[in-house]
């Protein structure tokens, strides 16, 4: 699936990003709390890493600002309802949305690795889809892990989940990121995370000189 956001929005625009809901798996629904938050970041759009089991999520998002989804390892039910991967162009940039767990292999190997003990959230470069491999920012989730991370040729970014994990886990904490386009080509990227209140967990700026197509 490819859209091209520059037909329909300009500067300033705001992406939330959000995944892993796992509904009603792992939590009754989105909280108010959650909702509210977004909701004061005024998000022109909204996208959904995967893992959303149950499409009302969908629509209830909806209410917020329109969503772009891509289906998960837990959305086989809803296999048809959701793409793999979402192209998106906007300024210049390509914006890669998927879920991130790979095929069966990858699957099974993450699975291992997180029961032997933590996951190096840069394990998603071995598994970068092909349609995904020209990308400035390939947005992902299944690790549940929130990070901002760039080689000046990319950047990945995993908005972790927005429920709360057992405390033995790396980020047990709900998290979501904001991708922040306030010019054409400069963008800001930040991950908020609960405790007993929001907080911010990392805020990043770059520009589009970071990107150096000849190297791509």
């Amino acid at each position: 699936m490819n859209v091209d956001l520059n037909s329909v929005y300009q500067c300033p625009m705001t992406i939330v990003v959000l995944g892993d809901t796992h509904i009603p798996s792992d939590m009754k629904c989105i909280s108010d709390d959650a909702k509210d938050q977004i909701k004061k970041l005024s998000p022109t759009i909204i996208f959904h890493t995967g893992d959303i089991e149950k499409p009302e999520v969908i629509q209830d998002l909806n209410l917020i600002a329109p969503v772009y989804a891509v289906r998960g390892n837990r959305d086989f039910l809803y296999w048809n309802h959701y793409p793999a991967i979402c192209n998106f162009s906007f300024q210049g940039f390509k914006i890669s949305l998927f879920h991130g767990q790979g095929d069966f292999w990858h699957y099974l190997r993450l699975k291992i690795i997180s029961l032997l003990g933590s996951i190096n959230p840069l394990y998603i470069l071995d598994q970068i889809p092909v349609e995904a491999k020209d990308a400035h920012i390939l947005v992902h989730g299944h690790t549940h892990f929130p990070f901002v991370w760039n080689d000046n040729k990319r950047i990945l970014l995993n908005p972790g989940s927005l429920f709360i994990e057992h405390p033995k886990k790396e980020f047990p904490e709900p998290s979501f990121a904001v991708i922040q386009w306030d010019e054409p080509q400069k963008m800001r990227i930040e991950i908020f995370y609960k405790t007993t209140e929001w907080h911010s967990y990392c805020n990043k700026e770059f520009d589009r000189k970071i990107f150096n197509s000849e190297e791509r």
